[in-house]
């Protein structure tokens, strides 16, 4: 994404400035934008066909598996 690409989680920016590619993710059905995964330091976003992981944003919301990209 450009510097800080941002999208919206119930009505709050997430800025993003790194996505990483999962090598190897499996293409499956689900929403796209929603959060499936979160760690200490990424968290992954499902995606039109498969999934990436997110490893440099700001935010200002605790971002949880479930939530989704508006």
């Amino acid at each position: 994404p450009g510097p800080e690409a941002r999208g919206f989680v119930a009505n709050k920016a997430v800025k993003i400035n790194k996505v990483c590619l999962v090598e190897g993710a499996p293409s499956y059905k689900g929403i796209t934008g929603a959060i499936l995964k979160v760690d200490s330091d990424s968290f992954v976003v499902k995606t039109a066909d498969s999934f990436v992981r997110v490893t440099d944003w700001t935010a200002d919301i605790k971002l949880k598996v479930g939530d989704r990209f508006e």
